[in-house]
């Protein structure tokens, strides 16, 4: 039998994770050599997924939130070893995003009849990036919205935390350098990069259409509305968000996007910087570089899975 490891983090959403541990067991005990590993402070799912490479994995199942399943993927980067998921978050970006599903014993029937394909990943100021990045209001969300919060309240916590921050956050001047040429904001409220994301990824749907295998970031713009930020940043969501759903551009004048294998971000004070949902240390430099098809994953066959985005 295939030799599989379950990275399985035990305090991720807001079930009951020994009953979901056993639902996974049932699944996949008699079908592959499952080893399960825990993560805690001291094992984390990256090293975990690294020790498992070493130990001979075939593939590596994570299974937990958005952030367990970045830092296995991180570790699977260039490999030939798939990443499977048992999505278990609160969000669960990267599978809405691929069209995983979320419940475990739809998840597990793709873990043992789907098929690996590859995507692409990134990498910001250096550091592997699956998802995507967000600089100012996405930052600043995210990392005041505390984990009560998001186990109660999941998406609506994250839209009243983005409210509140929209009273006192501070417009910002940014120089985006996309190689061959240069432009400069001001009055910026936030930009996103993204290497893949959900329509429910609100700031990253400038372009309409994020692909996970297209070779390009997908980078969006925000700036500042002259009738004020609460209403000028609600005007622009619902616009992104029918571009998501229509697969067209945004078109409005606080939104400006883009398509680009590469992209560094200046800004004359540091900003807040939030990847694949970790908030990292302010900067006023930010680099990005596209990884084209550098991550297998673990996919529902063809003819029953929508097409990767």
């Amino acid at each position: 039998m295939k030799k599989v490891c379950l990275v399985f983090n035990p305090v991720s959403g807001a079930g009951n994770a020994a009953e979901e541990l056993e639902q996974i067991r049932a699944q996949l005990l008699d079908q592959v050599d499952l080893d399960v590993q825990f993560t805690s402070p001291e094992d984390s799912a990256g090293a975990l997924a690294k020790q498992a490479i070493a130990n001979g994995a075939e593939m590596i199942i994570a299974s937990g939130g958005d952030g367990t399943i970045s830092a296995v993927a991180d570790t699977l980067i260039h490999s030939d070893v798939p990443l499977a998921v048992i999505p278990r978050g609160t969000a669960n970006a990267f599978a809405a995003a691929l069209g995983l599903p979320t419940a475990i014993e739809e998840a597990c029937q793709v873990i043992l009849q789907g098929e690996p394909q590859q995507i692409d990943c990134a990498t910001c100021n250096d550091q592997p990036m699956i998802l995507l990045a967000g600089i100012g209001l996405e930052a600043n969300t995210i990392g005041e919205t505390d984990r009560d919060s998001k186990q109660r309240f999941g998406f609506l916590a994250y839209l009243s935390t983005a409210v509140q921050q929209l009273q006192n956050l501070q417009p910002f001047e940014a120089t985006l350098d996309f190689g061959d040429r240069q432009e400069t904001f001001q009055e910026v409220l936030a930009i996103t990069v993204a290497n893949l994301a959900p329509s429910t990824s609100i700031l990253a749907q400038g372009t309409g259409q994020v692909s996970a295998q297209d070779a390009l970031l997908d980078v969006t713009i925000l700036t500042r509305a002259d009738e004020g930020e609460v209403l000028g940043v609600l005007s622009a969501s619902y616009e992104l968000f029918q571009a998501a759903l229509q697969a067209n551009p945004a078109e409005h004048p606080q939104i400006q996007s883009w398509r680009t294998a590469q992209l560094t971000v200046t800004t004359p004070a540091p900003q807040g910087l939030l990847v694949d949902g970790e908030l990292l240390e302010q900067t006023t430099t930010t680099r990005f570089q596209v990884l084209p098809r550098s991550l297998w994953v673990q996919l529902p066959i063809a003819e029953d899975m929508a097409p990767v985005s």
